[in-house]
C-alpha cells in the first residue's frame, strides 16, 4: 500500500469544526461526519486553474475530482465519472484508500493545520481564526477576504441577547455581529499567517495588510483565544452576543482536543440545546465528559428526525 497519511483540518471561515482526511497520494478520503466519506482522485493529467476575469495565466496542477461516496457499511455509491480523471483503472490508489477505509480508522485524526492565519487588531493580537493550512504550500486566503459569521450550511445564529437590546431588529443576527468585528479591527482585513508549535506559541510568518514588525513577532499561548476567536470586548452588548455566538458554535467547539475541562463541560451542556448538529458530529469528538447528558440528546435528536421525516442517522 502507497504511505498513508491520516489526519484533520480545521474547517473555516466560519469555523465549522473538522474534515478527517485520509491520504494515500493520487487518492483520499475526507468525512465531515465520521460516518459518510467522499472518496476523490488526482486527475492523472494537467488542469489549468481558471484566472477570475480571464485575465494572466492560472495555475496548472493536478487537482482532485469527487470519483464517489463510501460509509461505514461498506457502500459504495459512484459518480458519473469525470473526463478529467482518465481511465479509473489506472488508480491503485483507489484501492489503497478503499482498503484503509474497511479497516475502520480510529477517529477523530489529530489536527495538523499548524499554520493558522489571523484576523489581528491593530495591535497585531490575534482577534478570529479566518484560515489553516497543513503544509507551508498551501498557505492561501483569496484575494478579497471577508470573514462570515455562518455559511449556508448552518446559518442560523440567534442571539438571545441581541434580541432583547433590540438593535438588529431589521437585520440577521450573523450581519449584526459581522459588523462589529469589522469595525473593531478595520478594513481590510488585516490577516497574518503563524506558524504554531507544540506547546501553543507561534511565530509570524507573512500576511495582507499587516505591519512588517509582526513578522517574525513571537506570540505566547494566551495570546490566542482558546475557541478561536476572542471573548474580549469592550462593551456588554457584543460581549453577550459573542458568548451567544460561541454557545451557538458548541456543537464543532467540542471537536477542538484542546479544550480544558471546564470549557468542555461547557460546552457539552450548550451543544444539548442543538441536537441535530450534535448527532451529525458527535462521532469526531475526542472525548466526552458527560456521556449520559450527550447519549439523551442523541435520542431527542433521532426523534425530531423521525418527526421531521428526514432521513435517519444511526447512533452507534
Amino acid at each position: 500500500m502507497t504511505e498513508l497519511r491520516s489526519y484533520a483540518q480545521r474547517r473555516l471561515s466560519p469555523f465549522m469544526g473538522t474534515v478527517q482526511v485520509l491520504d494515500v497520494g493520487d487518492a483520499r478520503a475526507l468525512t465531515y461526519d465520521g460516518l459518510v466519506w467522499q472518496i476523490q482522485l488526482r486527475s492523472q493529467i494537467a488542469v489549468t486553474t481558471p484566472v477570475w476575469g480571464g485575465i494572466g495565466k492560472g495555475q496548472t496542477g493536478r487537482p482532485f475530482f469527487r470519483y464517489g461516496s463510501w460509509t461505514a457499511d461498506g457502500e459504495l455509491r459512484r459518480l458519473p465519472i469525470n473526463p478529467m480523471l482518465g481511465d479509473v483503472s489506472g488508480y491503485p490508489a483507489l484501492a489503497d484508500v478503499l482498503a484503509a477505509l474497511r479497516d475502520n480508522p480510529s477517529l477523530p485524526f489529530p489536527l495538523c493545520d499548524r499554520y493558522e492565519c489571523w484576523v489581528v487588531d491593530s495591535e497585531g493580537l490575534p482577534v478570529v481564526l479566518f484560515a489553516s493550512a497543513c503544509d507551508e504550500s498551501a498557505r492561501t486566503v483569496s484575494q478579497y477576504p471577508r470573514w462570515q459569521a455562518s455559511s449556508t450550511e448552518d446559518p442560523l445564529f440567534h442571539s438571545a441577547a441581541l434580541e432583547a437590546s433590540g438593535y438588529a431588529a431589521d437585520k440577521p443576527h450573523t450581519t449584526w455581529f459581522t459588523e462589529q468585528l469589522t469595525q473593531r479591527v478595520g478594513t481590510p482585513l488585516s490577516l497574518l499567517w503563524i506558524h504554531r508549535g507544540d506547546d501553543g506559541s507561534g511565530v509570524g510568518i507573512d500576511g495582507k495588510h499587516i505591519r512588517a514588525a509582526w513578522m517574525k513577532r513571537h506570540y505566547q499561548a494566551a495570546d490566542f483565544p482558546s475557541l478561536l476567536l476572542t471573548e474580549a470586548w469592550q462593551d456588554p452588548l457584543t460581549t453577550a452576543v459573542v458568548q451567544d455566538y460561541l454557545a451557538w458554535q458548541s456543537p464543532y467547539l467540542l471537536m477542538l482536543a484542546s479544550l480544558d475541562a471546564a470549557q468542555r463541560r461547557a460546552l457539552e451542556i450548550q451543544a444539548c440545546r442543538r441536537p441535530r448538529q450534535l448527532l451529525n458530529v458527535r462521532r469526531l469528538f475526542p472525548m466526552v465528559l458527560d456521556q449520559l447528558l450527550i447519549d439523551s440528546t442523541l435520542v431527542q435528536a433521532r426523534l425530531e428526525q423521525i418527526n421531521t421525516d428526514v432521513p435517519e442517522i444511526p447512533i452507534r
